[in-house]
Order: structure tokens, then C-alpha cells, then sequence
């Protein structure tokens, strides 16, 4: 992207609301974004990769005063590499163990999704389930 592109589209190219890009320039989540003389904000490539970035981090869970913090020390420079690198490493180990729960309950739904499977695949009477030997007999009796 060679030009820079007004609020609107980038909204409509990241997903993200008017209000909530607004927002987050306010929180001091971006940096400064460049505006024309009317005062209309224009976004680079590097915001656009930026909010990308603020997105993901938003995606998975972390707290707006973490990501305002991150965002705070990526503008002191070089200084913060380290800092920045272990604020991700814990949250990566954090979205780690969710993934991990996460994980978990899907098994669980998954056990109870195949459960209710196997009493569809059986034959039922009036509404209740038929014990297997009375299922050989109805069979017989269909013949």
C-alpha cells in the first residue's frame, strides 16, 4: 500500500469499528496517526500492521492495560526489546494454557455429542429406549 487511507476503509479492511479504532488512539494504544490539514485521521501500512497486531493480542484475552503498557514501551525503542519479549512470552503461556482448557471441554462436548448419537442410532418404541434383547425380538416381528 503506497497511500495512506482514511478511517473508513481501514474500519472496513480490519473489521474493526470506526469507534473502537478512535478508542484505541485514545488509550494511547497507537501511535500517533497522521491527519490532513481537515484534521481526517490517514492510516500507513505500519499502522494497518500495527492494529493487526492489537487485534491478535485482543483476540486472545489480553487486558487492554497490558496491551497500553506493550504499546507504551515498543514507542521507547530498542531499550524495551527485552521487556516486550517476556510481556509476550507470558501471555503466549497464558493463551497457552486456555488453548489447553479450551482443548479439554471440546473433548468433553465432543464425548457428549457422541453419546447422543448412539441413543439416535437406537431403536426407539413409543419414546423409550428398547433394551438390545427386546431389539432382535421387534426385528423378528416386522418380518
Amino acid at each position: 500500500m503506497d497511500k495512506e487511507l482514511p478511517i473508513q476503509q481501514v474500519a472496513a479492511k480490519t473489521g474493526l469499528s470506526i469507534h473502537t479504532l478512535r478508542y484505541y488512539e485514545r488509550l494511547g494504544l497507537m501511535a500517533s496517526i497522521s491527519r490532513l490539514p481537515n484534521g481526517h485521521r490517514r492510516y500507513s501500512e505500519v499502522d494497518l500492521e500495527w492494529i493487526d497486531f492489537l487485534k491478535c493480542l485482543r483476540e486472545t484475552a489480553m487486558p487492554i492495560a497490558e496491551m497500553q503498557h506493550f504499546a507504551e514501551i515498543t514507542r521507547q525503542g530498542e531499550s524495551t526489546v527485552r521487556e516486550r519479549r517476556e510481556l509476550l512470552e507470558a501471555h503466549q503461556h497464558k493463551v497457552s494454557l486456555d488453548l489447553q482448557e479450551m482443548q479439554r471441554t471440546l473433548a468433553i462436548i465432543d464425548t457428549k455429542i457422541a453419546h447422543y448419537r448412539s441413543l439416535e442410532s437406537e431403536p426407539q418404541h413409543d419414546g423409550e429406549k428398547i433394551p438390545a434383547e427386546q431389539h432382535s425380538m421387534i426385528k423378528e416381528n416386522k418380518r
